[in-house]
C-alpha cells in the first residue's frame, strides 16, 4: 500500500487535513502526467540531510507512537544506519496519517 511504499523510501506523510489550499496548486493535467511533485502535500523525505538536526516530530499534531516519542533527526538517523526500526515507525506513522485523511473525509 501507498503508506507502506513510502515509509520503504524514508518518507513521511505530512499533511494539514484542508486539501483544497494544496490541491489547487496542482494541476489535473500534472496529476495525469505523473509530473506533480509528492512535496507539493508536504511529504517529509527523512534521509535529506537537513534533518539530521530536527528536534520535532514529524508532525506536530500527529498523536501517532512514532510522533509522540521520536524526532525527525531520530528517524533519519536509523534510515541512515539502516534500522529496520525506521520503517516500522515511519509506517505506524503514515497509516496513523491515512486514518485521519479517511477520517475528515
Amino acid at each position: 500500500s501507498y503508506p507502506f511504499h513510502l515509509s520503504d523510501k524514508g518518507i513521511a506523510l505530512n499533511f494539514s487535513l484542508d486539501f483544497d489550499s494544496q490541491i489547487e496548486s496542482i494541476s489535473n493535467e500534472k496529476i495525469l502526467k505523473n509530473e506533480w511533485n509528492e512535496k507539493k502535500l508536504n511529504n517529509l523525505d527523512l534521509n535529506e540531510k537537513s534533518m539530521k538536526e530536527e528536534l520535532k516530530p514529524i508532525c506536530s499534531w500527529c498523536q501517532c507512537y512514532c510522533c509522540a516519542n521520536f524526532t525527525r533527526a531520530y528517524i533519519h538517523h536509523l534510515l541512515v544506519c539502516h534500522e529496520i526500526n525506521a520503517s516500522i515507525f515511519l509506517s505506524l506513522h503514515n497509516l496513523a496519517m491515512y486514518q485521519e485523511f479517511f477520517k475528515a473525509a
